[in-house]
């Protein structure tokens, strides 16, 4: 019985707190923002939809490439949200995700992959072309980059 009092004090102080706040300063302070919806992003002809985009990365031209984990596939698009091309189905092959989760551009453009599913990275041009792959690993889930940009700075990207 002890304890529930305890609990009831302790309820009792935290509405007693709250009624003096309220009291003191006239109402409850809530941060309040307000936000005006610009546009949808991407912008596209007909209706599209990500099931689970799980990771998203921009190209140094601005493109951004996202990895939509239940649709196996990456997509890609200009900055504005025009959509650009797309690649990937579900598998195990070059080229085929099973739930791709992080994604990295490199300086030179190339992407890379985090394959969750497929315990793999995968390496791809710009355009979607099957380089190379890295794996099985134990549990794969993201990206890191690490390359130098044009002033000669390194760059680093983790992407999960």
């Amino acid at each position: 019985m002890r304890s529930l009092d305890t609990h009831h004090r302790l309820r009792f102080l935290r509405v007693l707190a709250l009624l003096v706040f309220v009291c003191a300063y006239g109402r409850p302070a809530f941060a309040t923002e307000s936000y005006k919806f610009e546009r949808m992003w991407p912008t596209l002809q007909q209706p599209w939809y990500f099931v689970t985009p799980n990771g998203v990365a921009v190209d140094s031209a601005g493109n951004v490439y996202v990895a939509d984990s239940d649709y196996h596939r990456i997509q890609k698009f200009t900055s504005e949200g025009q959509f650009i091309s797309q690649w990937g189905t579900p598998g195990s092959g070059d080229g085929q995700f099973n739930e791709p989760h992080g994604i990295a551009v490199d300086g030179s453009g190339n992407v890379y992959v985090a394959d969750y599913g497929n315990q793999r990275i995968q390496k791809f041009t710009s355009n979607g072309q099957f380089i190379t792959k890295w794996g099985p690993a134990v549990v794969v889930r993201a990206v890191h980059v690490s390359a130098r940009d044009r002033g000669g700075r390194q760059r680093q990207c983790l992407c999960e």
